[in-house]
């Protein structure tokens, strides 16, 4: 279940919240998830991914490592890192070159920092916002896992007798 809606603001960057009722651990509880995209037009200037990166460059100070840290490679990590300085007025990520032996690193500067800080700002408070919208809506789920009498997947409906 998807649900996007779009903030306008005075910029012509917009952000995009979308609400997921999947679990991602646990098949058998639902629950709501944000998801925080911000558009510079019709670029995704930053989102949960390039999030995640951040973080994980914060905690690595190797794209490397936290490519492999969130699964995915380094081939797809360094578009994401120059996207992502693309976006902003200011340098977001800082790398340095250096290879295995080299000693280089990547890491955030002041402005990553504060860009990171501020999204994981937003996502909470977005998660509070929806929080009791959520609590009537999961009352109307099926829970997961459990079939109600009379539907079978795979078909519309089927009348019991």
């Amino acid at each position: 279940m998807h649900c996007i809606a779009l903030i306008h603001f005075l910029t012509p960057v917009a952000c995009a919240i979308t609400a997921t009722a999947m679990p991602i651990n646990d098949h058998n509880k639902s629950y709501i998830r944000p998801c925080l995209r911000m558009y510079s037009g019709k670029h995704v200037a930053f989102g949960p991914g390039q999030a995640e990166l951040l973080a994980a460059l914060e905690n690595t100070g190797s794209l490397t490592e936290a490519a492999v840290q969130l699964g995915m490679s380094y081939m797809r990590a360094w578009p994401l890192v120059k996207s992502i300085n693309r976006s902003f007025r200011k340098q977001v990520v800082k790398t340095m070159r250096g290879g295995v032996k080299g000693g280089g690193g990547t890491r955030l500067t002041p402005t990553g920092r504060e860009v990171l800080a501020l999204y994981r700002q937003m996502d909470a408070k977005s998660l509070a916002v929806i929080q009791p919208g959520w609590l009537q809506l999961r009352k109307l789920l099926r829970h997961p896992g459990r079939r109600e009498r009379g539907w079978s997947l795979g078909t519309k409906f089927k009348i019991s007798k």
